[in-house]
């Protein structure tokens, strides 16, 4: 959704000790919604806390100790002063990274031979399964796809959660999960990680568009449910800095949980994107390369790119079945996640005889 239609704020509780509630009630009014950062397991109590202040909290995510609640810019400057609140953010927009221009509309049609497509043979992908999950956190992935084992138990569609009447279009998180994941059938396209188990997690609406709160809500699901050696897929991206979702994707790495991020597709430098431009520990950025290894026109840049896989060109499956050609670091993000499952990568200098290509692409190892 659109940052300028819906807007949150996000508290964030300092991590030192302290006491919650301020001893008069808060005056609330037409707002817009914020998002509150709280220390570990204080959520809750931040919650009560604000309700007692007469403030109208929406959300409660203990996993990444977020508040999201609805007031006035004035009431959120009084929240950001409180002792137990670390910050207040708005709660603003993300898009797919989906390249505009990405040929999502050339679709073949289903194929009884199967394709290795050159993005996975680029990387060196498609034998083995991977023993963990994939968590695609995105506009929701075909739940009956016939060449994906989609875990139906631990999938969730946030969007729908909150309007009954979005339904998901599929086609774009369909298309990152068959990068990664696609069956080794014998039809259509073959994954990197060929079977791996996906966890469809819906974090945005039929029009490629969601907010932070989403997001984190997302991460919050993926953080309750996902296992050491679990990946996790964002391709979203946002051109600001958010501490409440970097604090929360860091914190995924820190449990032992991949995190693959899309760079984006302005061109621009990724230091400047959410959450492409986290710097930590099992959290890789990634860029697009077409065939030859050039580096996309498109693709964001910089020191925070961690590596590069292919992005141009990619076919991969369409939502019932059948494959589409897609362009996108959304579809060089996959590549990665699929290696990860595997068991990690190699990097290996890109071949481009332009010398276009900085970034290294990533190889199995």
């Amino acid at each position: 959704m659109p940052a300028a239609v819906h807007l949150q704020v996000v508290l964030a509780l300092a991590l030192t000790a302290c006491v919650v509630g301020d001893p008069s009630p808060l005056e609330v009014g037409p707002g817009r919604r914020h998002v509150v950062l709280v220390a570990a397991g204080e959520a809750r109590d931040l919650a009560d806390a604000l309700r007692t202040d007469g403030v109208a909290v929406d959300q409660v995510l203990s996993e990444v100790d977020v508040v999201t609640a609805v007031v006035d810019d004035a009431t959120a400057q009084v929240l950001a002063a409180r002792t137990d609140v670390a910050g207040v953010e708005l709660d603003h927009g993300f898009v797919l990274s989906a390249f505009a221009g990405a040929r999502a509309g050339a679709r073949p049609a289903a194929d009884a031979t199967q394709t290795v497509p050159w993005g996975v043979a680029r990387v060196g992908g498609g034998d083995d399964r991977g023993d963990h999950a994939l968590w695609v956190l995105d506009g929701g992935v075909d739940l009956d796809h016939p060449d994906l084992e989609v875990d139906r138990v631990r999938s969730r569609d946030l969007v729908l959660e909150r309007d009954p009447d979005d339904d998901a279009d599929t086609s774009h998180g369909t298309a990152v999960a068959g990068v990664a994941a696609a069956v080794d059938n014998d039809r259509d396209v073959i994954g990197v990680a060929p079977g791996t188990m996906v966890v469809s997690v819906r974090v945005l609406d039929s029009g490629g568009q969601g907010a932070a709160s989403d997001l984190l809500a997302g991460l919050d699901h993926t953080l309750a449910g996902a296992s050491p050696g679990d990946v996790a897929n964002i391709s979203v991206v946002a051109d600001h800095r958010s501490a409440a979702i970097e604090r929360a994707v860091a914190r995924l790495g820190d449990r032992g949980v991949g995190v693959v991020i899309a760079a984006g597709n302005d061109g621009a430098d990724t230091a400047g994107y959410t959450p492409a431009g986290l710097d930590h520990r099992n959290v890789w950025t990634v860029g697009a390369v077409a065939q030859g290894d050039c580096q996309a026109s498109f693709s964001n840049q910089g020191s925070a790119v961690d590596v590069a896989a292919p992005g141009v060109g990619v076919l991969t499956l369409a939502p019932g079945g059948g494959m589409v050609v897609v362009d996108g670091t959304s579809f060089a993000a996959p590549h990665v996640a699929g290696l990860l499952l595997l068991g990690g990568y190699d990097r290996e200098p890109g071949q481009c005889a332009a010398g276009a290509s900085a970034v290294p692409i990533a190889v199995a190892r």
